[in-house]
């Protein structure tokens, strides 16, 4: 039997919303919607861009209608994304992670409150990198594919990302070759984002892979101003622990970074990095137009006293707790409901480098 919990869920939110969930790059890409859907379901207009040019009108000529940029909208249900923890007797009768060993100590009551921010912020995080994750699959593939590894949950949404906009470059255009051109690579890159989408590309996302195969690259290397003398110091576009400006392209006014974040692959299990190692992603300025991170509501049952009810909470993180009676156990749970989304197709180009 279960029984109300300690802590209401509008508590809960309060916690949840001071606890900071860990830095995230490619989610930090999407700008948040703060429009929250008010049901389960997510909707949203994915467009390409055209290019428009306004009519000369002779003198007392009609003027010409001017169609507007096509677009699809679509009508999304993610699969919720959430975790659990449970505190148990058992769990808070000894010593727990942090706690002083001879001095002090806390009571099952005190440690079960620390346990919970912990759990919080545990829970918050796990959420934020599997998120991460779907961000990044967007950029890189145009498209968000993910399958739970704890039952059959699924998600698999594709933006159409132009094949023109996935590059593999051969032979001796690799940038591990004497004969390579990245800045041609990039201009080109740039000058498809331009076609395609209408937007300018400033800035450029490399792998670990990639860049030690530049640095041995002295041809490459010769066309590369790692401290932009021509242009005088430039602040990075991008200010991230994970992140390294490595300098510009001159030519193609394109700034390199360098991702050395790390991951874990949720299928396997297994550390990753998080960038793939041997591509590099071109992206434009104009990242608030073409991205944004959209989230659907958490309707889950909510007790008072007596009473319970279904309620629909508009929240980007939705807590609960509740006690089992029978087993004296506690478990928080929290849950989201979001999806990462490429407005604009064709924003961004990735080429397949080394």
């Amino acid at each position: 039997m279960a029984t109300p919990s300690l802590y209401t869920t509008t508590q809960l939110r309060d916690l949840v919303s001071i606890v900071p969930a860990i830095n995230s790059f490619y989610a930090g890409l999407f700008p948040a919607n703060p429009d929250i859907s008010a049901s389960d379901e997510i909707i949203f207009d994915v467009q390409k861009n055209k290019h428009k040019i306004a009519p000369l009108i002779k003198v007392y000529g009609k003027n010409k209608e001017l169609l507007r940029d096509p677009y699809t909208t679509s009508r999304i249900t993610p699969p919720k994304l959430g975790g659990k923890r449970s505190i148990s007797p058992e769990t808070i009768a000894g010593r727990i992670a942090g706690e002083q060993v001879v001095h002090g100590g806390f009571t099952p009551a005190q440690r079960a409150k620390l346990l919970l921010m912990k759990d919080i912020q545990d829970i918050k995080n796990a959420m934020s990198n599997r998120l991460e994750l779907m961000c990044r699959d967007v950029l890189f593939t145009g498209a968000v594919t993910s399958i739970s590894n704890f039952d059959d949950a699924t998600l698999n949404v594709d933006y159409g990302l132009s094949a023109s906009h996935n590059i593999t470059l051969a032979g001796a255009a690799k940038w591990d070759q004497s004969t390579s051109d990245a800045q041609s690579d990039l201009l080109d890159a740039r000058d498809l984002i331009a076609k395609d989408a209408g937007l300018t590309a400033t800035m450029a996302i490399v792998g670990t892979a990639v860049w030690k195969k530049m640095r041995n690259n002295d041809g490459l290397m010769k066309q590369f101003d790692r401290y932009d003398a021509k242009l005088g110091t430039i602040a990075p576009q991008i200010q991230s622990p994970d992140m390294t400006y490595l300098g510009r392209f001159a030519d193609s006014g394109i700034d390199l970074y360098l991702n050395t974040g790390w991951t874990v692959n949720p299928t396997t299990g297994i550390a990753e990095p998080l960038t793939p190692i041997d591509k590099v992603l071109v992206l434009p300025r104009e990242l608030g137009q073409c991205l944004s991170l959209e989230y659907g509501a958490i309707t889950q049952l909510e007790k008072m006293g007596d009473q319970a009810n279904f309620v629909t909470f508009q929240e980007q993180f939705v807590p609960k707790l509740f006690i089992e009676d029978e087993t004296d156990v506690m478990s928080l749970q929290v849950a989201s409901r979001a999806l990462p989304v490429m407005k604009i197709v064709d924003s961004v180009v990735v080429i397949k480098a080394v």
